[in-house]
């Protein structure tokens, strides 16, 4: 027991930490299964897996109520809740009253353009067709990307789904 309190107490700036990781992974997971619809394990693999501290962490996935609950090891220790709240998404509940957050009403934003394709990004989908500024080599940029997408080792995999580049406002 000894040798456990001096090892936690030599690593205490990551056990500060444990409450921050069963916040991330509870929201990441609520997000992804309530919000985008992906495979709960897929998620826990890909997206909160990449990181020993955050596998220490085990989430229990409530789909009824859609909510996630994450603690270290499943203990109930550094337990964190997030609520997915259709039309808004998922929310870390921090503290706050769930019944009360449950009650939040999305507030319309915006109408969308009529033609997305007509309007510039961000509030639309068309990209600038600006040239990239002086100096700026895309044959660099591209060697510089393209690595980031190949699985060089296929057991310990980096799973990048998109890279976006955004430039005075502009994505490039």
């Amino acid at each position: 027991m000894a040798a456990g309190l001096l090892a936690g107490y030599a690593n205490r700036e990551y056990i500060d930490e444990f409450p921050i990781g069963c916040a991330l992974k509870a929201k990441t997971i609520c997000a992804t299964v309530f919000v985008t619809g992906r495979d709960a394990a897929v998620v826990e693999r890909e997206d909160t897996g990449f990181s020993s501290l955050l596998r220490l962490f085990h989430a229990r996935i409530n789909a009824e109520d859609k909510s996630v609950t994450c603690s270290l090891l499943g203990s109930c220790i550094y337990e964190k809740k997030a609520v997915h709240i259709d039309g808004l998404g998922a929310v870390l509940l921090s503290g706050s009253d769930e019944r009360a957050i449950r009650r939040w009403e999305p507030t319309p934003s915006t109408a969308e353009p009529a033609d997305p394709g007509s309007v510039p990004w961000p509030r639309g989908d068309k990209l600038s067709d600006r040239p990239l500024p002086a100096g700026v080599d895309r044959v660099k940029i591209a060697s510089a990307v393209e690595p980031l997408f190949i699985e060089p080792n296929q057991d310990k995999k980096r799973h990048t789904r998109a890279l976006v580049i955004v430039h005075e406002g502009h994505i490039k």
